[in-house]
């Protein structure tokens, strides 16, 4: 989802074009961040992604701090033929290796000791032979992953939602009753703050009642 899908959303939600909203794109700026936060907060989007082991070598660049690492000695030709020298690749995107993967972690995988710091993934002992192991980490989701129709992107706009009904309640809060040719102006905010605690109430109860957690395997 870009920025302007998501401010599509947001202001169609609140009745946007035929009803005039007072967002400016700062503001909805911080409604995507506080629904991105809450989402983050929540879920939790998981990787995986195999790393071929060079014999004698023990660091391996690495930007996303692991939270298992799974050794797996001498897989065949054809599997490491598949992985580049000390690259992460995508298990997802070669039937092979994720076949071969998911057996051989369950058949011969082991827990070696290992350490990530600064970005470098450490392996000890370093491997004697041709080797992979198996990298699993999470990491943030972020807007362009979320995608509109989703269940995770249907929870993210119903936060986004609520906070710009929080922020517009404001907007409109300090106009309510003013005076005017016509007479005082009544705005909607406390309808726009008993909606904000709809969308939430409601982003707790799915939350609740369908707790998942998001998986992709990335390179």
């Amino acid at each position: 989802m870009t920025f302007s899908e998501a401010k599509e959303a947001i202001l169609k939600d609140l009745g946007y074009p035929t009803v005039n909203v007072e967002l400016t794109d700062d503001q909805i700026k911080r409604c995507i961040s506080f629904a991105l936060s809450r989402i983050n907060g929540d879920f939790v989007k998981k990787n995986k992604v195999a790393l071929l082991l060079i014999p004698g070598k023990q660091s391996y660049p690495f930007p996303y701090e692991p939270y298992r690492v799974t050794y797996i000695p001498d897989p065949p030709s054809d599997v490491a033929e598949l992985l580049p020298t000390c690259q992460p690749v995508s298990i997802s995107s070669v039937v092979r290796l994720r076949e071969w993967a998911e057996m051989a972690e369950r058949v011969y995988g082991t827990d070696p000791d290992w350490e990530w710091e600064d970005g470098v993934l450490y392996i000890s002992p370093p491997p004697n032979s041709s080797s992979v192991c198996t990298v699993e980490y999470s990491t943030p989701y972020t807007l362009e992953e979320i995608e509109q129709g989703s269940e995770i992107g249907e929870l993210f706009l119903l936060l986004a939602g609520a906070k710009a009904r929080r922020i517009l309640r404001a907007v409109r809060g300090k106009f309510s009753g003013v005076p005017s040719p016509g007479g005082s102006v009544q705005l909607d905010a406390d309808v726009l703050l008993e909606e904000a605690r709809e969308a939430e109430e409601e982003y707790r109860r799915r939350v609740n009642g369908s707790k998942f957690c998001g998986f992709f395997t990335t390179g």
